[in-house]
């Protein structure tokens, strides 16, 4: 019984470290979502076709990207390479200290291992988009937040699930009303898998490519557990040099 009730807590985590992960969108939101007006303003529909673009733009370049993770959670730290092939991705582990040890090795042994492992089936639960695209828009709502006083362009945008799931999210963006693209994200899971309490994570979008701006820094926060046993994690990733493949 302990034995299923840890590999079940497990996998639910890494379910919700994954969901963080892809969505490529922290920071800590509830809050967040109570609006200050009695009446929302809505995003105008001009904004909502430029961000529909740009979404659509950061999805493809994601798509085609390789470039290098340096991050840390908890006890574990490290680097990898890491190469976007369309929904799948290599990993090349740098390097990667655990407790202080370097145990670069054993983690290029289980990256081969599972790169090795057959690949399951997707399911349409386990695509993650940005809500901005012009396909997931009917499925959120959206509201004008603050403006950025020192300058009127850059917006705040909310989004919130009208149907909860584990695929859609909740949060703000920070936006440039101009052209459309990100310059922050934070993002709650509106649903999350079984045994996760809550999935929170920021994202910074200050890298440059030639398809627009990409994750330059993520951090994120998640917490679960099932009876007594709680689990904890937080940490945080910069992202940078970035390649696109033709």
């Amino acid at each position: 019984m302990a034995r299923a009730i840890r590999g079940a807590h497990a996998a639910g985590m890494r379910s919700a470290l994954t969901l963080v992960l892809i969505t490529g969108f922290a920071a800590f939101l509830p809050a967040e979502l109570q609006a200050d007006e009695a009446a929302p303003r809505p995003v105008p529909a001009e904004l909502l076709a430029k961000l529909a673009r740009t979404s659509a733009q950061f999805e493809a370049m994601m798509g085609k990207a390789s470039f290098t993770v340096t991050g840390h959670m908890d006890n574990k730290e490290g680097t990898a390479r890491v190469t976007m092939q369309g929904d799948r991705s290599k990993v090349e582990i740098l390097k990667y200290v655990e407790d202080g040890q370097d145990k670069t090795e054993e983690a290029k042994k289980r990256a081969a291992e599972r790169a090795r492992e057959p690949r399951k089936a997707r399911q349409s639960r386990d695509e993650v988009h940005m809500p901005f695209l012009a396909s997931e828009q009917t499925n959120y709502d959206f509201w004008v937040g603050d403006v950025d006083a020192h300058d009127p362009t850059h917006m705040r945008v909310f989004f919130h699930a009208k149907v909860p799931a584990e695929n859609r999210m909740n949060g703000s963006a920070w936006v440039d009303e101009r052209s459309g693209e990100l310059l922050t994200a934070s993002v709650t899971a509106s649903k999350t898998p079984a045994f996760i309490d809550y999935i929170r994570a920021k994202f910074e979008f200050g890298e440059q490519t030639s398809m627009g701006p990409a994750i330059s820094k993520l951090s994120f926060d998640t917490a679960g557990g099932f009876l007594f046993v709680r689990k904890h994690y937080a940490g945080s990733a910069t992202f940078a040099s970035y390649e696109l493949s033709p």
